[in-house]
């Protein structure tokens, strides 16, 4: 939209986020590899007993076309394999709907981003899953060792004035202060230096 009307956006990172992946606590499944979550959602894989769990189908959880966590599904996780269109029910239209949905259907799968499921879900009947052998955690999202780690951005238009409010807003988020709150809010700073 910016382009169509001749509008340059600047981009910048202000904080760490990661793509996660959701199961109901009484799912025993621990780990799964990338290429098994890609085949679920492609729907290669249909039994939870292909991948280490009990025998049972999955049912794999989407969120709406246009929401965020679609894109980072489509972009992080799928890249170019389609995803299986999904029944109706099994699409989430509030980011808190896969959450309630996986509190009473253990053979459930859905995902999520790290900051809403820690801060702002609070499900005590869900729970994460480790992808490559890596658990979402503050110190693996930091160190970027978790392999669906994407950042959050602060976007302004290009070229606005320093003392702008956006600008300075966006300067203050990269400083040491604005780390720090980042850190308190629940996100992952950029820097490598703050102690959790």
């Amino acid at each position: 939209m910016a382009s169509t009307k001749n509008v340059d956006l600047d981009v910048v990172p202000c904080a760490l986020d990661a793509f996660v992946f959701l199961v109901n606590t009484e799912n025993p499944v621990r780990n799964l590899k990338t290429s098994q979550i890609r085949d679920i959602y492609a729907g290669k894989i249909e039994d939870w007993k292909n991948v280490g769990g009990p025998r049972r189908t999955i049912t794999a959880y989407q969120r709406e076309e246009n929401s965020g966590s679609q894109q980072l599904m489509r972009e992080l996780v799928m890249k170019d394999v389609p995803l299986r269109k999904p029944a109706e029910r099994l699409i989430g239209h509030l980011m808190s709907s896969v959450f309630l949905e996986l509190t009473s259907h253990k053979s459930g799968l859905a995902y999520s981003v790290y900051y809403y499921e820690r801060f702002m879900s609070g499900s005590p009947r869900t729970r994460t899953i480790a992808v490559d052998g890596v658990e979402p955690t503050h110190d693996t999202i930091r160190q970027r060792t978790y392999p669906h780690t994407t950042e959050v951005f602060a976007v302004t238009r290009k070229g606005i004035d320093p003392q702008a409010p956006a600008a300075r807003l966006r300067d203050w988020l990269l400083s040491a202060e604005g780390q720090s709150v980042v850190r308190e809010s629940g996100y992952v700073p950029l820097t490598t230096n703050d102690d959790p």
